[in-house]
């Protein structure tokens, strides 16, 4: 789900949909994702998996994209990328195939940066895929648009890029970062990446991390969540936790230049990075750990993590206020530096509904606030044990106040699951 200057669009399994912002009435049906492609192309006659819509809140356009689960009739296997033409997304789009090689390109998650728009893709055998796309060129509706890719080793895993929600952009020559390599078990290992593309001569482009060579300091030690556990209200049938990946997104806010009274809370301005992931909390039950990582303004680049990592982390915590069962996150901050967390809560007593905790920046570090039911689900899954691959929290950049949350439940026991896009902002921004 993403939020743009008048509309939301909400993109689930093969279909898209727009809604008016500010009434929540929807603009279009649900449209299936490969109308938007020449019908003779691979994303023309198929669609897609694990799909994305993000908001360019620097050109004021959307991006739609998915990969294809097997190969197509040359080889490889296709990446479909969509650009809306103009600031409204039930409008016209520009379509683009690009190749991912011959390798399984699973898990595909994208961000906006101002060097390009990134894509992080996995495959257990040969290791991850990164690239980046020339966003100039696909906003222009060029097929020239150049896709810069990188594999890395198979020790790296499931990489997040940072996907800017601030107004104000990463400071100029940033790189594009990426945090990923999460460990098994009770490691507690999280890494960071950086990407630097050069579209005009694309073998002078650079990656740097792979192999698992920048670890972040000072993460705290977790476990792991117990995988497929979670209980439901009036079913035998337990919930995948998706408990060894991030959850998306990896966000990121830019103070912007000094002020007397930094919005964060900090004592001087920053630049942020949220990003959450599964753990088994203190008595067994799923919990969510979040981070906050901060560096500063000016621009940094990677150097020597963990000796002398330009990112810290400024603080965590993990959120499992009592005995229920909480998964499949997302965090996002608004302009006064207030964090929301959404997320599914679950337990034998009560059927999968959504939730948000959020924090002040007046508030303890590492710790949430009370929770807030956002959404009351009436139905339990019965089919089978995976509840979706994630969620997704963004902030509205037209008043960098207003969250929009998209999640999962059930109406009905057993019967077709449904998603619900819930909006809500701090009392102390306005």
């Amino acid at each position: 789900m993403a939020v743009g200057d008048y509309e939301v669009v909400e993109f689930v399994s093969n279909h898209f949909q727009v809604f008016d912002k500010s009434t929540g009435q929807p603009l279009t049906a649900p449209l299936e994702d490969n109308r938007l492609f020449p019908w003779k192309s691979d994303c023309g006659r198929t669609s897609g998996g694990d799909v994305m819509v993000d908001w360019d809140k620097a050109h004021h356009r959307w991006l739609l994209a998915y990969n294809i689960g097997a190969p197509s009739w040359k080889g490889f296997y296709p990446a479909c990328v969509a650009v809306s033409t103009s600031e409204h997304a039930a409008g016209t789009w520009y379509a683009y195939e690009f190749s991912l090689g011959t390798a399984f390109a699973d898990f595909p998650k994208w961000a906006i940066w101002p060097t390009g728009y990134f894509q992080t893709n996995d495959n257990g055998q040969y290791g991850p895929l990164v690239c980046a796309y020339n966003d100039a060129k696909l906003r222009a509706g060029d097929r020239s648009a150049e896709q810069i890719c990188f594999r890395l080793t198979n020790a790296d895993f499931h990489l997040l890029p940072a996907d800017v929600d601030s107004n104000i952009p990463p400071p100029d020559g940033q790189d594009e970062f990426f945090i990923g390599g999460m460990g098994v078990g009770n490691v507690p290992t999280l890494y960071l990446y950086s990407m630097h593309p050069v579209y005009s001569d694309p073998e002078q482009s650079s990656f740097v991390g792979s192999g698992l060579s920048h670890r972040i300091p000072g993460i705290p030690a977790y476990t792991l969540m117990c995988g497929t556990c979670i209980p439901q209200l009036g079913t035998k049938q337990l919930l995948d936790t998706m408990e060894n990946v991030l959850m998306p997104r990896l966000v990121y806010w830019n103070d912007g230049p000094v002020v007397s009274e930094p919005a964060n809370g900090s004592a001087s301005p920053s630049q942020h990075w949220y990003v959450n992931h599964g753990v088994r909390a203190s008595d067994g039950q799923a919990g969510i750990r979040w981070y906050e990582f901060r560096a500063p303004v000016p621009a940094v680049a990677i150097s020597n993590c963990p000796d002398d990592c330009p990112v810290t982390l400024f603080q965590s915590g993990t959120f499992a206020p009592d005995l229920s069962h909480r998964w499949m996150g997302s965090i996002a901050q608004d302009k006064m530096g207030n964090i929301a967390l959404g997320y599914s809560k679950s337990s034998a007593d009560m059927h999968p509904s959504i939730y948000v905790t959020g924090r002040m920046p007046s508030d303890p570090l590492g710790q949430m606030a009370e929770e807030v039911e956002l959404f009351s689900g009436t139905g339990s899954e019965t089919g089978q044990s995976r509840w979706g691959d994630y969620s997704n929290i963004a902030i509205d950049g037209s008043d960098g106040c207003t969250f929009w949350y998209a999640q999962e439940y059930y109406a009905v026991t057993g019967g077709p699951w449904q998603t619900e896009l819930t909006s809500f902002r701090f009392n102390d921004c306005h």
